[in-house]
């Protein structure tokens, strides 16, 4: 049921895409990206997300930046009525709304940046447990088949195994955490 639901969604998507004026410029459909994605809504509500503090703007501005848009040092966060694109349509083809379009990006990689800061360490607790409860289970396995002959030298195995273990977690933990601090990715 769930799968012929979203089907029948996707084509009522592309249906009202390929019947707009701007029907003309769709190159194709990238399901997950552009004002489709669900992170565009997130920046969209700007009753309750809109942030026009100083550190904001700068790094709204470094952005920019670092997409290489001309852009003055005092360049604002767009405003609310500037980022409100309507009937969802598309933007005005102006300079304050690609502008607009662009922080809705901004925000969208912001939120995914974040996200994956958290997957990161989300994803080393659950290698290192897996490991570890792996070694544990082939060593009670080994011990219920040969109890003390197979056992011991195993053991010392898996200690080195452990050693190694902790300096390629200490190595991966040190990249991400100096991939979360610098300041363009």
């Amino acid at each position: 049921f769930c799968l012929e639901a979203l089907e029948e969604a996707l084509r009522r998507v592309i249906r009202y895409c390929l019947s707009r004026p701007w029907a003309s410029r769709i190159a194709g459909f990238w399901i997950t990206g552009e004002v489709t994605e669900e992170w565009f809504h997130w920046a969209c509500n700007d009753k309750a997300y809109a942030d026009y503090s100083a550190p904001a703007q700068a790094r709204f501005g470094d952005w920019l930046r670092s997409r290489g848009v001309p852009v003055s040092d005092d360049a604002p966060i767009p405003d609310q009525a500037t980022r409100d694109c309507g009937d969802w349509d598309v933007y005005p083809e102006d300079a304050p709304h690609r502008l607009a379009a662009l922080y809705h990006r901004h925000l969208s990689e912001l939120t995914s940046e974040v996200i994956g800061h958290f997957a990161r360490m989300l994803s080393l607790s659950l290698r290192l447990f897996g490991n570890i409860r792996g070694e544990d289970i082939v060593l009670a396995l080994l011990f219920m088949l040969a109890p003390i002959v197979s056992t011991v030298p195993m053991y010392f195995l898996f200690m080195l195994a452990d050693v190694i273990q902790a300096f390629v977690f200490f190595m991966l933990s040190m990249l991400y955490l100096k991939g979360a601090f610098e300041e363009a990715h």
